[in-house]
């Protein structure tokens, strides 16, 4: 009868001890499939490099742009929560040559004027129609409430960057 008895206590101690093992094994894969996911946002989304592509490109249009074009964009973004500002569009700006050179060499996708608070962006139902880089990018972007506006850069590998105009 004590052998018995011994048994059971085995099978119990044994189901404890799986159980547990298994509950800290499923909590370190998730753990480190958060840490995993954070590192994936970081690497793909205001890089180093890129940041200093923007900053390139907000250079070009500030030194390029007239304060009446300006007041133009200012007012479309206002109007619409986003505007796309192509070599182009000489109603926001005159690039010339540099702007396509600019864009292959820094191989540029698109570029986009908002409000700097993209509160109002996020939840449009206007944001679908953008790639789902640059959705994936609004909704994880840390933006303060600012008044302002904001310039945001999606590269051609799946990569966005931002900088306050």
């Amino acid at each position: 009868m004590k052998k018995n008895l011994q048994k059971g206590f085995l099978l119990i101690e044994a189901l404890l001890v799986t159980l547990t093992v298994s509950g800290i094994l499923l909590y370190l894969y998730f753990q480190f499939s958060n840490i995993n996911n954070s590192y994936n946002l970081t690497y793909r989304y205001n890089t180093v490099e890129d940041i200093y592509a923007v900053s390139d490109l907000k250079t070009l249009f500030l030194s390029t742009s007239t304060e009446e074009s300006r007041t133009q964009l200012q007012t479309d973004v206002d109007s619409n929560l986003i505007k796309e500002i192509m070599c182009s569009s000489s109603t926001y700006w005159n690039p010339g040559s540099v702007c396509s050179k600019l864009y292959n060499e820094l191989n540029i996708q698109h570029v986009y004027v908002t409000k700097a608070d993209l509160t109002d962006l996020s939840k449009s139902d206007d944001l679908k129609k953008y790639s789902e880089t640059f959705r994936t990018f609004v909704s994880h972007t840390n933006y303060d409430s600012s008044i302002g506006y904001r310039i945001i850069v999606e590269f051609n590998n799946q990569r966005a960057a931002t900088l306050t105009l």
